[in-house]
């Protein structure tokens, strides 16, 4: 059942997708279990190519966030090739070594019964053209579990860019694109979709550093993944659209800008001294970043936050959602007007129209604001939170 319906799935993405693989027969010639893949993550599609390319004759099991996996036949799929479920730590914080900690122990007995594990050493989809893997520690747990597991890298080039990445700086709904690709399909009338030629390549290094320390092991897969690392890439999605195939720019995520200078000394004290329990350094500096530089992988960046909501106030994983100019710089009335209810007795804004029923009020006044104006009067309904900014 299984082989069947990843054959209809394999079919289907190459509606889309010029899948090329190489080198997997030299894998495949050298034995088909307990084989450790360690693949890059452009993107949230890649783990469904993967996983049925090495469906036929590895039955590899991957890893997958909890979360991404939970489309009604995406979890019945994931659950019938066993598949390695954890929580995101950028999500629930704290709360999810638990669930990473025993899938990661379940996947090193799986390894030791003969089964293939699919393991994204990153720990997450790409957020440039670049491979980050930074200091992740499940690799090395693996390694130092056991030392002489195969381990098989995968190199994925071509998804850089797609609508499944986070090229676009936000975080890809993946049944919205799911169904937005199928009219796609349709509107390019099935097999004249435009293609995106993606490669798989298959490597198992012998020089790769098992027994080294986890810095000099993901600087080592970074530098592996990372050698001739291509532009994001957009390709038109129906026979339809202009210009063709283009290279995209990597998103700007914003981070590393803030300024410490405002700091109290104190402050500084009481961060710098965790940091230094957490990350076993004794030099800090403010160019420091948390993984690259200080080794720290998700687990001690989760926990870190944890003790900043705990010690200083500031919930962990809460966004202010500010809209751009003009709209970030409105601030609500104090006494906002709600929009009244047919044959309700209040009094009506001043500057709005009654209704030609006579007791419901007009559509202007029921709308949020005028529709060619901003910011909006007084008389009308505060927009959602999500426009609005704290007063300073």
């Amino acid at each position: 059942m299984i082989q069947i319906l990843t054959a209809v799935v394999r079919l289907l993405l190459r509606l889309r997708y010029r899948i090329r693989v190489r080198h997997l027969e030299r894998i495949r010639e050298r034995g088909t279990r307990g084989v450790l893949f360690l693949p890059t993550h452009p993107a949230l599609i890649d783990p469904i190519l993967l996983t049925t390319e090495l469906m036929r004759d590895f039955q590899a099991r991957p890893f997958a966030d909890q979360d991404a996996i939970d489309l009604p036949g995406i979890r019945w799929f994931a659950a019938r090739i066993r598949t390695f479920v954890v929580p995101s730590v950028a999500r629930y914080g704290k709360d999810a070594f638990t669930g990473i900690e025993g899938a990661l122990q379940e996947s090193i007995q799986a390894l030791r019964d003969g089964d293939n594990v699919i393991l994204y050493p990153a720990g997450g989809t790409l957020r440039s053209r670049f491979e980050v893997v930074g200091g992740t520690s499940a690799v090395e747990t693996i390694l130092k579990a056991l030392p002489d597991v195969r381990v098989v890298l995968v190199k994925t080039r071509g998804l850089w860019g797609s609508s499944f990445s986070l090229v676009y700086g936000r975080e890809p709904d993946l049944k919205r694109i799911l169904l937005r690709g199928l009219g796609q399909i349709l509107a390019s009338f099935v097999f004249f979709t435009p293609r995106r030629d993606v490669t798989l390549t298959f490597e198992e290094p012998a020089e790769l550093p098992r027994s080294a320390d986890r810095a000099t092991l993901n600087a080592w897969l970074e530098a592996w993944y990372n050698d001739d690392a291509p532009p994001a890439r957009y390709v038109p999605y129906t026979i339809w659209e202009t210009g063709g195939p283009r290279d995209l720019p990597d998103p700007d995520w914003g981070g590393g800008r803030g300024s410490v200078e405002g700091v109290p000394a104190a402050t500084r004290r009481i961060v710098e001294t965790r940091l230094r329990e957490l990350a076993g350094v004794t030099i800090l500096q403010d160019s420091q970043t948390l993984a690259q530089d200080l080794g720290m992988d998700s687990l001690s960046r989760a926990e870190l936050l944890a003790w900043v909501e705990a010690e200083f106030g500031f919930q962990q994983g809460t966004r202010i959602r500010c809209a751009p100019w003009p709209m970030s710089c409105w601030r609500p009335p104090e006494r906002p007007w709600p929009a009244p209810r047919c044959g309700s007795t209040r009094p009506r804004p001043a500057g709005s129209r009654p209704s030609r029923r006579g007791g419901s009020p007009s559509r202007r006044t029921r709308r949020p604001w005028p529709k060619h104006s901003w910011p909006p009067r007084a008389g009308h309904r505060t927009p959602p939170p999500w426009l609005t900014r704290p007063a300073a």
